[in-house]
């Protein structure tokens, strides 16, 4: 994000400013990260680095709770899962 960091979020692409989101709510290291469809908006490559990097964040001891309309992406990240359908658990 380096060759955007001093632009200002509303002239960014819909992929670059869900990257600086994320960047923000995981910069200080928190030990629960809340994140609503984080794949929203990113290209196949940029997607696989965030499922790369959640993994590893999840590994060094993190909580994620992960809300995504990408059910391959939950699987491969979760240690529990619930699906909703047409409002039931």
């Amino acid at each position: 994000l380096e060759e955007v960091a001093d632009r200002r979020v509303s002239t960014l692409s819909r992929g670059t400013a869900q990257r600086v989101s994320i960047a923000r709510g995981v910069v200080h290291e928190p030990d629960l990260l809340l994140l609503d469809e984080p794949f929203t908006g990113l290209d196949e490559i940029a997607a696989t680095r965030l499922s790369h990097q959640l993994a590893r964040l999840r590994e060094g001891g993190r909580a994620l709770v992960v809300v995504t309309h990408d059910p391959q992406r939950a699987v491969e990240l979760a240690d529990r899962a619930l699906l909703f359908h047409r409002g039931r658990i």
